[in-house]
């Protein structure tokens, strides 16, 4: 998990706002991931957004984030075979998400957040988060 520094998609969002990314895709990770925003967190709701590959798992990946989860948006993997964005929006509606929505991309969910200081985190495919990495002008760490 990787905590994004402040570059153009930090501009998207509300003053205050930490972006984090993770590549995890599958559920073994996303238990790992999930309790470590717990921790990160501390309280405040998260705003995930994610882009998975078709081949994996999309409950088994969101069940760990649903406790933590205010908004989620499901964004398209460029390039790659992914679950359509509306059966993941669905999939975390069925997971207890209260506020699901789908976006062409992550700039354009990110400008959607508008909570203030959100926490945000960005997962599903390491491909997608080569994609963020890029758009943010930023190395992997």
């Amino acid at each position: 998990m990787q905590r994004l520094t402040p570059g153009p998609l930090h501009a998207l969002l509300p003053a205050g706002a930490e972006i984090w990314l993770d590549g995890g895709h599958n559920e073994a990770a996303a238990q790992s991931v999930s309790a470590t925003l717990a921790q990160v967190a501390n309280g405040r709701p998260a705003h995930l957004i994610l882009g998975m590959l078709s081949n994996k798992d999309a409950t088994g990946l969101l069940a760990p984030f649903a406790p933590l989860a205010a908004s989620f948006t499901a964004v398209p993997v460029p390039g790659h075979a992914h679950h359509d964005p509306a059966d993941l929006a669905a999939t975390a509606r069925a997971l207890g998400i209260p506020s699901t929505a789908t976006a062409p991309d992550v700039p354009t969910a990110l400008a959607s957040i508008q909570a203030a200081a959100p926490l945000v985190l960005i997962l599903g495919s390491l491909y997608l988060a080569g994609e963020v990495l890029r758009e943010n002008d930023e190395l992997p760490d």
